[in-house]
């Protein structure tokens, strides 16, 4: 694709495409003028087990994925990726590059196969309002507790969650979204394997692949 119908994609985010600056196993992308090419050369890079808990992702991004392409934006670097639904038209996802960075309050919550990817593959895969469909940055994962800026624990909702037996706004961290009000959270209070989809204060208990593979794939179906 040309650089403009990505940018146009896109319109909010200040990307530059470049050759240069990108992390070492993203030179032969950036080196590459066959998109096939990169969009192979970019899907090798995730790693097969969270592949493999998501797999209505991996075969959806393997049929509409047509191009990435390497850029920076806001000084980092990233991959965009652009999916095409046919009749649906085109539309993209950044993937920033993974970088050294603080880890967020309940990391050892999140999957093992999401922190891998996170860490090694996307530091944040997400659809172009830069906060859904897709694992958010590390450095902008945040408990409830934090979403109301009470970060010793959310007097509202700690109330309720006594009562009801809900994990407590200090121990449920948002890791994910859809575009709507649906947070995906994860919980040491959580069964492993297990996702919180939490709604106007319902927390609903889940498997995470499954909920996961659904949130991937809507945002490249349905955003």
């Amino acid at each position: 694709m040309e650089t403009g119908e990505i940018t146009a994609l896109l319109p909010e985010w200040p990307l530059r495409f470049v050759t240069e600056g990108l992390p070492e196993n993203w030179a032969e992308i950036a080196r590459s003028g066959d998109a096939e090419e990169r969009r192979l050369r970019a899907l090798a890079l995730w790693n097969r087990d969270l592949l493999d808990l998501v797999p209505g992702f991996a075969e959806t991004a393997a049929r509409t994925l047509v191009d990435v392409r390497t850029c920076i934006a806001w000084e980092k670097p990233l991959l965009v990726y652009v999916f095409d639904n046919g009749a649906d038209g085109k539309l993209a996802f950044a993937g920033w590059a993974p970088a050294d960075t603080t880890e967020p309050r309940l990391w050892s919550s999140v999957p093992a196969p999401l922190r891998k990817f996170l860490r090694e593959v996307h530091a944040g895969f997400v659809a172009a309002d830069g906060e859904s469909f897709g694992p958010l940055p590390p450095r902008s994962m945040r408990t409830l507790a934090e979403l109301a800026d009470s970060p010793d624990g959310d007097p509202d909702w700690d109330e309720d969650a006594a009562e009801d037996g809900r994990p407590l706004s200090t121990r449920l961290m948002q890791i994910a979204r859809n575009a709507g009000l649906i947070m995906h959270c994860v919980s040491p209070d959580l069964p492993p394997g297990q996702i919180a989809l939490v709604y106007e204060g319902d927390v609903d208990p889940t498997d995470f692949g499954p909920a996961f593979d659904e949130l991937l794939v809507t945002g490249i179906r349905n955003q």
